[in-house]
C-alpha cells in the first residue's frame, strides 16, 4: 500500500512549455520592439524638424535684418513637417512578418 500511494504522488516532470521559453520570450521581445521602431522616433523627428527650420529662418533673418519674421516662418514649417511626418508614420498600416501563416 506504502508502495501505491509513493507511486501515485511522484509524477513525471510535466514537458516544457514552449510558449514560456526563454527563447520565445526574447523573441517575442525583439518582435515587439521591431513593430514599435517607427514610433520611437517619432518625438525626436518632430522636434528636429522645428528646430532646424527655425534655425535656417533665423539665419535668413539675420542676413537679411528682417528679425523675426523667417525665423517664426521656419518655426511654423517645421511644426507642419512634423505634424505631416507623425500622420504619415501612425497613418501607415502595420507591416505583417509573415510569420503567422502556416507554409
Amino acid at each position: 500500500m506504502k508502495a501505491s500511494r509513493l507511486a501515485g504522488s511522484v509524477h513525471a516532470n510535466p514537458s516544457p512549455d514552449p510558449e514560456n521559453s526563454p527563447e520565445k520570450k526574447q523573441e517575442s521581445f525583439s518582435e515587439t520592439l521591431r513593430k514599435l521602431g517607427p514610433y520611437l522616433n517619432i518625438g525626436y523627428m518632430f522636434v528636429a524638424s522645428v528646430l532646424v527650420l527655425a534655425y535656417l529662418g533665423w539665419l535668413v533673418d539675420r542676413k537679411w535684418s528682417t528679425l523675426p519674421w523667417f525665423t517664426l516662418l521656419g518655426a511654423f514649417l517645421g511644426i507642419g513637417v512634423g505634424f505631416y511626418n507623425f500622420f504619415r508614420v501612425v497613418s501607415r498600416p502595420p507591416e505583417d512578418s509573415g510569420d503567422d501563416e502556416p507554409s
